[in-house]
């Protein structure tokens, strides 16, 4: 896949989340599923409360298994905030044509805080999690997005899968 060009500060570099960076994650991702009016944000202030917990909860866990399934990547400020995060998740689902072994990434939650857009470090966050889907042999790459992000995944290679994500809530 393709990186853009980017107007990156030369001190801004991408890591793996850590245990002391939850917060700053719960922060950047209110921007989503708080603030935000997609179907996956929340409905009330009951339901928002839950998904912080829940949010906590796993990162704890998933934060903690370096080599397992998940990888959260963050970059911080000059004076450590997190302002820029991404979670990559290799699935493993039955093989097809360019998934021979069956792996396949998703990227969900990348996140900028507002002040730091269109300064490249969504695709610093994003090349990052491709190095780390190529290491795990993953054959594609599949993330969803808003009409904000459509611009700058198609510029990385995304492309319209044809197909519509329909769901259901149990």
């Amino acid at each position: 896949m393709k990186v853009l060009e980017t107007n990156l500060p030369l001190s801004a570099k991408c890591v793996t989340a850590e245990t002391a960076d939850i917060e700053g994650l719960i922060r950047l991702r209110k921007l989503l599923l708080s603030d935000g009016d997609a179907h996956y944000s929340a409905t009330s202030s009951e339901e928002d409360l839950a998904w912080q917990l829940n949010y906590q909860k796993w990162l704890l866990q998933k934060l903690n298994e370096p080599t397992g399934n998940v990888r959260v990547v963050v970059i911080h400020d000059e004076v450590d905030n997190i302002i820029a995060c991404a979670t990559g998740i290799l699935d493993e689902r039955a093989p097809m044509p360019g998934i021979l072994n069956g792996l396949q990434g998703w990227i969900q939650s990348v996140v900028v805080a507002p002040e730091w857009r269109g300064n490249g470090l969504a695709s610093l966050l994003l090349s990052t999690l491709f190095s780390w889907f190529s290491a795990k042999c993953a054959g594609k790459v599949v993330l969803q997005t808003t009409p904000a992000g459509d611009a700058l995944y198609k510029k990385l290679g995304f492309k319209n899968s044809g197909e519509d994500l329909l769901i259901k809530t149990l």
